[in-house]
């Protein structure tokens, strides 16, 4: 091939060997070809870029080496740019390019780098830093796929291991730090791209007040005067038009508080992948992220590379896994983006500070926008304008009352470990339940003995469950309406050996209690498809943004695959509005695990 192939310094080989001064370690082999020729580094390298999501074929390759024969290189920029220019094709290419390059083409420490840059805790022979924008993708490209070995812990004796998830706690407690993400994986990548590829948002367009000049039901007078005026005042065919289709805005605000410190990465990087794919369904995408403060990330998310915007969002953003002050982030928001970003708008909100929200929620209405509550409301219903409902409230609690029934064998002791006292939703799932206890004769020989919270925070949950059971020697059961206390009580009863004595069930997710109801511990839960709640929200809260729904008690609407719904009063909260989705599911060992996956 090309007599000038071994005149860029790369390792060769399967083994440990010599790189200048410096020995690589002995870290699973590269499978670089053995044949020092240049073409077959150029096939290599061309293989990685592959693997970290740069699209290129067969043909790109042969072009790459036909162009580096005519082309030479006497300079490590010339040859940069030739192949550059043979394997890049989009803007967003460019950063997994330059890394890849580096790390194979010029670099002599290269395999530390990559295999540093996958074990943040685990660093190689170069000093350390941060990893640049695209760098972990061409590092797992590089690696093909294998895994560096994992540090060994070493633990004192003395020393107590405490494991604590925060997921869906809640604390107004600021906190300021800045959030250093951990890049995107290919695999993440590939995934977020398949995902989008086929995402839609299931709304039409908006149809606005403006006119363009096209074949339509209207009659443009002015078009038609304006011709006329040139043919001698001869109206010779009526020009027509047609009004203006937009798409609306997409608004996005993350809560990256402490309790949802699991998911904000995950929203963030949907957000990226929204705002660099216009047209399937949004127009403009705004992203702002709350937790004790609003901020507005929007230009972040416009950059080109996941990795890179997500760095920016969060050196900007100070407040991160801090507390969580919905109220006044939604009173800024209101006050200073409303008008701005949504126009004649909604917001979608899930609501955790019982009535605290109530004015806010006044201040948005006033503002013009929709208040659209999902799966908890306002307790008054002050600045609501309408409910949507998983399920009904008193049937909520009927479930509950059977599934004790089912695990009690009809008779014994059980304890409810909620969430907070000001949570609206399960304060009314506990009186349904009460109800449903009191009211039947079936569940006679079934006694609540208590009512204890766990601020909806596992830890807290934890030893409040272990608590119930020192407090209530003959207790059978917790029933936890909450999916943090569920599993937080599940755990304590495993981790204690009390699961054959004291069984849990309540509302909880599938992908977190298979393990617990397939041991024993939780043998059954229940709970509705959050998937379907999220779509049903967004399709009311559009058709109310838009005008294509009124709002009006009575009024029934399609909402898409999801079929008719009704607007109706809100049987728990008179005068208030819900639209009530249904309906529940009963896990068990049975369908558990197919939920799960």
């Amino acid at each position: 091939m090309m007599s000038h192939g071994s005149s860029i310094n790369i390792p060769q080989g399967s083994g440990p060997k010599e790189i200048g001064d410096v020995k690589s370690p002995a870290y699973a082999p590269l499978a670089l070809p053995d044949d020092p020729k240049l073409a077959g580094n150029i096939t290599h390298f061309a293989r990685a870029l592959r693997k970290a999501g740069v699209k290129l074929g067969p043909g790109r390759v042969i072009e790459a080496i036909n162009a580096v024969q005519a082309v030479g290189f006497t300079e490590r920029a010339d040859f940069f740019w030739t192949l550059h220019a043979c394997f890049v094709s989009k803007p967003e290419d460019s950063a997994i390019f330059a890394q890849l390059f580096r790390l194979y083409w010029r670099d002599p420490q290269y395999m530390e780098q990559m295999m540093s840059l996958l074990t943040p805790m685990v660093h190689g022979v170069q000093q350390d830093r941060v990893a640049e924008a695209a760098e972990k993708r061409a590092a797992q490209a590089l690696l093909d796929g294998r895994e560096p070995p994992a540090p060994e812990a070493q633990a004192r004796e003395d020393e107590i291991e405490i494991d604590i998830d925060a997921s869906q706690t809640a604390s107004a407690e600021e906190r300021l730090r800045q959030l250093d993400f951990e890049q995107m994986s290919t695999a993440e990548m590939a995934a977020a791209t398949r995902m989008l590829a086929g995402l839609r948002l299931p709304v039409p367009p908006i149809m606005t007040r403006r006119r363009q000049a096209l074949p339509g039901p209207l009659a443009d007078w002015q078009r038609t005067m304006r011709r006329a005026a040139r043919q001698g005042g001869e109206i010779g065919k009526l020009a027509t038009a047609r009004k203006r289709m937009r798409y609306p805005n997409l608004v996005v605000l993350c809560d990256i508080s402490g309790s949802m410190s699991s998911y904000s990465r995950a929203v963030l990087h949907f957000v990226h992948a929204v705002a660099n794919r216009e047209g399937q369904g949004w127009a403009q995408v705004h992203a702002f992220t709350f937790g004790t403060r609003l901020t507005n990330i929007t230009r972040h998310m416009r950059r080109r590379d996941v990795d890179a915007a997500l760095a920016a969002a969060g050196a900007q953003a100070q407040d991160w896994e801090g507390g969580t002050r919905i109220g006044a982030c939604l009173h800024d928001f209101n006050r200073d983006w409303a008008r701005r970003v949504a126009g004649q708008g909604a917001v979608m909100l899930s609501n955790n500070a019982g009535d605290q929200i109530a004015p806010s929620a006044e201040a948005a209405q006033a503002a013009g926008v929709q208040v659209v509550t999902w799966d908890s409301p306002i307790p008054s219903g002050a600045g609501e304008s309408v409910f949507v409902a998983q399920v009904d409230f008193g049937s909520i609690g009927v479930v509950m009352a059977d599934m004790a029934h089912s695990i009690l064998g009809g008779s014994g002791q059980m304890a409810v470990l909620s969430a907070t006292p000001d949570a609206a939703n399960q304060n009314a799932w506990i009186a349904a339940m009460e109800e449903a206890l009191a009211g039947d004769a079936k569940y006679a020989d079934i006694e609540l003995v208590d009512v204890v919270y766990g601020d909806d925070q596992a830890e807290v949950s934890y030893n409040r469950a272990l608590a119930l059971v020192d407090s209530h020697p003959d207790l059978g059961l917790i029933m936890s309406p909450t999916t943090v206390g569920i599993q937080a009580a599940a755990k304590a009863m495993q981790d204690e050996g009390l699961c054959d004595q004291v069984k849990v069930s309540g509302l909880g997710l599938p992908s977190e209690m298979v393990s617990y109801t397939m041991n024993g511990c939780a043998p059954e839960f229940a709970l509705w498809d959050f998937r379907d709640l999220g779509y049903l929200t967004y399709y009311t809260a559009y058709g109310l943004a838009t005008g294509q729904l009124t709002g009006d008690m009575g009024e029934t609407f399609t909402a898409g695959r999801m079929g008719a719904y009704t607007i109706e009063e809100d049987p728990g909260r008179p005068g208030s509005k819900r639209i009530l989705m249904g309906p529940f599911t009963v896990y068990t060992a049975d369908n558990v695990e197919a939920a799960a996956q």
